[in-house]
């Protein structure tokens, strides 16, 4: 268990939407506009002007904040497609690199190079050249303006926790500069912005 006293404090800016509050004294209320660090609900529970106890302040605030993403992606696809490969043998006698002899791959699958045999001295293996062509594809500029929006809702999405949500997503800018897309979108979110805090100390002035 954790005794210690704490206030909850505002994570970011936001408007206040909804206030699920176990204890403590509430300073702010739904609708009410926080800045970043400050005090919504206080651990100090006051009568007038006296402080009448000390509690851990806990519940959920529920804010209605926002983001903006920056994204960008090309017109262009360009897809590797391996036109033929070779297998070799090899012999590496320190760092000198011998080949012994070269035939045609039966197929043009990706592999990777195979050690038959090594020591401190030398080292025997398998290994493959690829010649390899790359086909051009023209993406549709909506297409791609729709996939870069939906990437920018996952980014979002992947860091939201049970009962957060997207309120408002809206592309703010779209720029066209040499074959790419950049886009600005901005997104309204319903998020727990509820941050334990240690109150700060009472200061009195001493004459």
């Amino acid at each position: 268990s954790n005794d210690k006293i704490y206030d909850l404090v505002a994570l970011k800016n936001g408007i206040i939407k909804d206030m699920y509050i176990e204890s403590g004294e509430i300073i702010k209320n739904k609708g009410d506009y926080v800045a970043k660090g400050d005090v919504i609900v206080s651990s100090k529970i006051t009568k007038g002007d006296t402080i009448k106890n000390n509690v851990r302040a806990k519940g959920k605030i529920y804010a209605e904040v926002w983001y903006k993403t920056k994204i960008n992606g090309s017109l262009i696809k360009q897809t590797p497609k391996i036109k033929s490969s070779q297998k070799r043998l090899c012999l590496k006698v320190f760092n000198q690199e011998i080949e012994i002899f070269k035939i045609p791959s039966k197929n043009n699958l990706l592999k990777q190079d195979k050690t038959l045999f090594s020591n401190n001295i030398l080292k025997l293996y398998t290994s493959y050249k690829y010649e390899i062509n790359y086909e051009k594809e023209v993406i549709d500029e909506d297409t791609l303006t729709n996939t870069l929006e939906e990437l920018s809702r996952k980014e979002i999405l992947q860091n939201l926790k049970e009962k957060e949500k997207i309120l408002l997503q809206k592309t703010l800018k779209k720029e066209v500069i040499d074959d790419k897309i950049y886009l600005e979108v901005f997104f309204k979110v319903y998020e727990n912005i509820a941050l334990e805090k240690e109150p700060s100390p009472d200061l009195e002035n001493e004459d």
